[in-house]
């Protein structure tokens, strides 16, 4: 996938036992541990922060490809900077389906 909200996935080592994955670094932490530390969020930065969601996933569902474990904690900022990027993480319970497209219909 190539969206400036999803985690660019660079490589995949496979070793006998184990797997690498090779991804963009992202040093800002969770979106949920940025709600908790503030206590609070305007509803100006929780209204960019869900644009940034919402477009990444419906650039998933326009490849055919549903993430089904969105949650706070899986929603990282790529940097501490005040305008950082949100990125959407952990496409481990995601699915693909190669005959039909993922709507919201």
């Amino acid at each position: 996938l190539d969206h400036p909200n999803i985690l660019k996935l660079y490589e995949i080592i496979e070793e006998p036992k184990n797997y690498h994955l090779v991804t963009e670094l992202c040093t800002g932490g969770e979106l949920f541990e940025k709600i908790v530390s503030q206590g609070y969020m305007t509803e100006r930065a929780a209204s960019g922060y869900f644009y940034d969601i919402i477009s990444a996933i419906s650039y998933c569902h326009a490849s055919n490809i549903c993430h089904r474990d969105l949650k706070p904690e899986n929603l990282l900022f790529q940097s501490n900077k005040a305008n950082s990027p949100l990125k959407v993480i952990d496409f481990g319970s995601a699915c693909y389906d190669d005959d039909k497209p993922y709507s919201y219909v």
